[in-house]
Parts: structure tokens; sequence; C-alpha cells
């Protein structure tokens, strides 16, 4: 229950679920990290069992993996699913790696149903090039936002559901 690169704390989704105070009025984005064929339908079916018992709609949570072919079974018991995209930076990775990679992910999306793509904003360009009707999730880190052109065309964009930002507390650097 973490997101990198803080080390994971000791604690239970069912735990962190319980401590939410009016938990039907938010909305939850879970990345599956091990998500596999082995342990899929053990997930889907504690995730269920977790929003029956707190009655969390499973439309308000978003299940993200690397896995699309093991995301169908949550997209069909109501949840919205994410495919978690490597990131493609637009100037680092050369052209022929970034076709290659793009061939992969629709490959992938063949295998699996889901909602919609995820990564880093900084492969926003790249997603639109490749998937241009594909609905997005994208998230910046900290010292991340430099590129103020891409922040402003991904808040502008209708494609983009979710746009999450880190930002500094005060006194951090």
């Amino acid at each position: 229950m973490s997101h990198d690169p803080v080390p994971p704390p000791h604690l239970l989704l069912s735990d962190w679920f319980a401590s939410v105070k009016d938990i039907k009025q938010h909305y939850f984005w879970l990345d599956f990290k091990n998500l596999n064929e082995n342990n899929r339908k053990n997930a889907l079916s504690r995730l269920t069992f977790l929003t029956e018992k707190y009655g969390i709609n499973p439309s308000d949570l978003i299940v993200e993996s690397r896995r699309p072919d093991c995301l169908t079974s949550f997209t069909e018991s109501g949840f919205r699913t994410s495919y978690y995209l490597p990131t493609v930076h637009p100037y680092k990775t050369p052209d022929d790696e970034i076709v290659e990679i793009a061939r992969k992910i629709n490959s992938s999306l063949l295998s699996g149903k889901v909602n919609y793509l995820s990564s880093n904003y900084i492969s926003y360009w790249f997603i639109k090039f490749y998937f241009p009707q594909a609905h997005i999730l994208l998230w910046t880190m900290t010292g991340n936002d430099n590129n103020r052109p891409v922040i402003k065309n991904v808040l502008d964009d209708p494609c983009v559901k979710v746009f999450l930002k880190e930002e500094l507390m005060a006194g951090e650097e």
C-alpha cells in the first residue's frame, strides 16, 4: 500500500478501506504489480468481496496492471481497468524501438479487455499517435513536470480521464 519509491507499510487493503471516511465518495486506483494468470482469480474474488463489504461501487475502482490479459475478468465484473504501459520518452527512445513497443502493446491489447491505457505523462504523445481513441490515465512525479506544453495538452485533452500530479510538501526538495 504505497507508491514507488516509498517502501510499502504493512497495511492490508481491507484495513485501509476500513479507515477511509465516506468511502462511497471516493475513487480508487490500484496498481497490481504482480497480477498474473496464477493469482488473477483470487485477486478478483478478494477485491469483489472487499467492494461488497465496504459498499464500494466496482466502477469507482481502477485496477491497473501490465497484464491486460489478466484484466479482462475485472472489466467484465464491472471494475474499471487500465493497461500500465512502459514509459516511452519521445526524445530519448529510438524511433525503431518506439514502433516495436507500439506493436507489442497493440498485440497485448488484443489479448485482454481494458478501459484505459496508463503511463507517465512523458508517454502522452506516444499514446496519442499510436492509440488515438484510447481513454488515458497519466501521472507525473515531482521534478518530472518541466514540460509545460505537454501538461497543457494533457489537461485540455478529453481522452485524458485522470492526471495525477504529486506535489511537494512545504520544505521538501
